[in-house]
């Protein structure tokens, strides 16, 4: 069942913006930092709620995603891995620890994409 949540966008002197959002007759404003702190705080809440997010992406509806996104990586030696993390224009920096093992899988993986990428960029599109 999809939420339903009234958004109301205000401009401040400043320049910046504010929003008032209302879910369920309950009216709450906030700030962009507000909101991303918000956020984050529903995420941990989510985090621990059973049945836990699906392990596979789910089929049928729409993920949030994030084209041509910023992104930044750096060694993880606690985890012989990588920390990645994305900018998503709406959640924010998502981060990820990727242990070596499925370091190699997503390495793997990519570089197949690659390698077709290359393909279809090279042929003539008649």
């Amino acid at each position: 069942m999809p939420v339903e949540i009234a958004a109301t966008t205000y401009q401040l002197p400043d320049g910046s913006q504010e929003v008032e959002l209302t879910h369920n007759g309950q009216t709450t404003r906030f700030t962009a930092e507000g909101l991303s702190e918000y956020i984050e705080a529903l995420a941990a809440v989510r985090a621990n709620l059973l049945p836990p997010v699906c392990l596979d992406v789910p089929g049928g509806r729409s993920v949030p995603t994030q084209l041509d996104p910023n992104f930044s990586t750096a060694a993880n030696e606690m985890v012989n891995g990588s920390s990645l993390y994305f900018r998503h224009s709406g959640f924010g920096w998502l981060g990820v620890i990727i242990p070596f093992d499925k370091l190699v899988a997503l390495n793997q993986a990519l570089g197949t994409q690659i390698e077709q990428a290359k393909i279809s960029r090279a042929r003539p599109l008649n």
